[in-house]
């Protein structure tokens, strides 16, 4: 009985990891098809949405050629004035996060989610980032002369488990071009709410997506090795050709017995 217990502990998860499995190679064959497309197309690919009546997030892999995931909030309460911001997060910004929501993050949400204060402090900013100042009057994103700042943070909610606030503001570059934003009231806010389970399957899927796109990218050769062959350098021993050597047939020397056969081993 406690055989087939365990034999049938055991077939579960075998199951259970060939699901994942074929999860992360939909994953990857998503991901090759859209990074294949045309570079001057816009490659749309979300692999998660968090929706609410007015607001919805959605985290894509639009990017992921520069190594970076989008996080594209758009507030929809005005059918006629449909705003959004997105956020970029690096491969390594975005994996710390996804390590963070499964932990620490999730911690600091819910120990401050119980102190029951009305606005709850935030656990997570995202690195700072936008569009400089030249870039901005480029693009004819500002008419005052200044940067855009745009950032993510992630906290407990009011009235859900988890809020993502995504906030837009004017900034400044500073000496290392790092988009700083200038205090004050954010000039365009988008919220959307969503679950502690919420969290954690964005952490994975963030995860996944990334090493899955990762190995699409060296199992089809798209990162260039600096190998460029066999190149010899100069005052190398130089390969020489292989002659094949006359066989000579030679006698086997005689060797000298030194022991006596009779009491050289003894079980």
């Amino acid at each position: 009985m406690d055989t087939m217990l365990i034999l049938n502990s055991i077939i579960k998860k075998l199951s259970n990891a060939l699901k994942g499995l074929k999860k992360i190679s939909n994953d990857v064959d998503t991901i090759k098809a859209a990074v294949s497309q045309n570079s001057k197309q816009n490659i749309e690919y979300s692999f998660f949405e968090m929706y609410s009546s007015n607001t919805f997030l959605k985290v894509k892999a639009n990017l992921f050629k520069s190594e970076k995931v989008m996080f594209s909030f758009v507030d929809k309460s005005n059918p006629q004035n449909i705003r959004s911001i997105d956020c970029f997060l690096t491969f390594g910004e975005a994996l710390l996060l996804a390590e963070e929501a499964k932990g620490t993050l999730l911690k600091k949400c819910a120990a401050e989610k119980a102190k029951g204060n009305q606005y709850p402090a935030e656990s997570y900013t995202s690195p700072f980032g936008g569009v400089n100042e030249v870039a901005c009057k480029k693009r004819k994103l500002r008419n005052d002369g200044k940067a855009l700042s745009r950032y993510f943070k992630i906290g407990a909610g009011s009235k859900s488990e988890i809020i993502f606030t995504a906030e837009s503001r004017a900034g400044h570059s500073n000496d290392k071009g790092l988009i700083v934003p200038e205090k004050g009231k954010a000039e365009l806010t988008i919220r959307v709410p969503m679950g502690y389970k919420d969290l954690l399957i964005m952490g994975k899927l963030i995860d996944a997506n990334i090493m899955a796109y990762l190995s699409s990218q060296y199992a089809h050769n798209a990162f260039k090795s600096e190998y460029k062959g066999y190149e010899q350098e100069p005052n190398t021993t130089q390969n020489q050709p292989y002659e094949q050597a006359v066989y000579i047939p030679q006698a086997v020397p005689q060797m000298a017995q030194t022991y006596n056969s009779q009491n050289y081993y003894s079980a």
